[in-house]
C-alpha cells in the first residue's frame, strides 16, 4: 500500500469517467453542464533531435544501449506553444521526443502546438 496516494492510488478510481464531477460539486449525471478551458493554439517550437547513437553526433560519446530507439536520442524544441510553460531556453519537454514517465504529454503539447493544461472551468 502506498500511503501517500491514498485514496487515489486505485486506477480504476482514477480513470472512471466523470470523476471531476463530484469535485466540482455538480450532479452525477452533468457531464454537458461545465466544459473545460485550454489555452489557444499557437506556433509549434522548432524541434532540434541528436541521435547518440551516431558516432560523428555533436556530444562526442556514443550511446547505443537501450531497446527502446527514444533512449539513445535527445532533442530539445523551443518557441511557439513552449515559451509560456517552458520559457524562452530550449527544453528537452518540448522537444517532439521526449519519452518516459508521463513525456507523451508533453510531447502532445509540444507538437499539438498548446498546452494540455486546463486554465479554467466554465460551468452552465
Amino acid at each position: 500500500m502506498t500511503l501517500a496516494r491514498y485514496p487515489n492510488a486505485n486506477v480504476e478510481d482514477w480513470n472512471a469517467a466523470g470523476r471531476y464531477v463530484p469535485a466540482i460539486n455538480l450532479k452525477s449525471n452533468a457531464t454537458d453542464d461545465y466544459e473545460w478551458l485550454f489555452p489557444p493554439y499557437s506556433n509549434i517550437p522548432e524541434f532540434y533531435s541528436i541521435d547518440l547513437s551516431k558516432p560523428n553526433n555533436p556530444t562526442g560519446h556514443v550511446k547505443n544501449d537501450r531497446s527502446m530507439a527514444h533512449y539513445n536520442w535527445y532533442g530539445t524544441g523551443e518557441g511557439g506553444s513552449c515559451t509560456s510553460v517552458w520559457g524562452e531556453e530550449p527544453s528537452y519537454w518540448c522537444s517532439n521526443i521526449s519519452a518516459g514517465g508521463w513525456a507523451f504529454v508533453d510531447k502532445a503539447a509540444a507538437e499539438a502546438g498548446r498546452p494540455n493544461i486546463p486554465i479554467g472551468l466554465t460551468i452552465y
